[in-house]
């Protein structure tokens, strides 16, 4: 049996890091981060981490019209 282990494994990134990755603006990633659209983590008091899964799912959620529920 195997087990999908691509969340435990995927990590967080700084937002700029993510944002060059996905291609946008870091101050869009912050914006987004701060309204709430995009899910923020702060592990043992460090700077502001997000996952790229989670960013991807917003864009996509915003292309097709809908809204991500969380």
């Amino acid at each position: 049996m195997t087990k999908d282990h691509s969340i435990v494994c995927e990590g967080f990134l700084t937002i700029p890091k993510a944002a060059g990755l996905l291609g946008i603006p870091a101050t869009t990633q912050h914006r987004a981060v701060k309204t709430g659209l995009v899910p923020s983590y702060r592990p043992l008091c460090q700077r502001v981490r997000v996952r790229l899964s989670e960013i991807t799912a917003v864009i996509e959620a915003q292309k097709s019209g809908g809204q991500q529920d969380g």
